[in-house]
């Protein structure tokens, strides 16, 4: 299995294998959408 590693916030690092990492991204991508779509929503009332 490979593994990558992933440098958090907190201090040290992760080891995650690649299906991890992927829902991780898919994650990550979609709370950053989220708050985009929720920052315009606030600006346009």
């Amino acid at each position: 299995m490979a593994q990558r590693q992933i440098p958090t916030l907190v201090r040290g690092t992760v080891f995650i294998d690649d299906n991890t990492f992927a829902l991780a991204i898919m994650y990550q991508r979609t709370t950053v959408a989220n708050t985009h779509y929720q920052q315009t929503e606030a600006l346009g009332s």
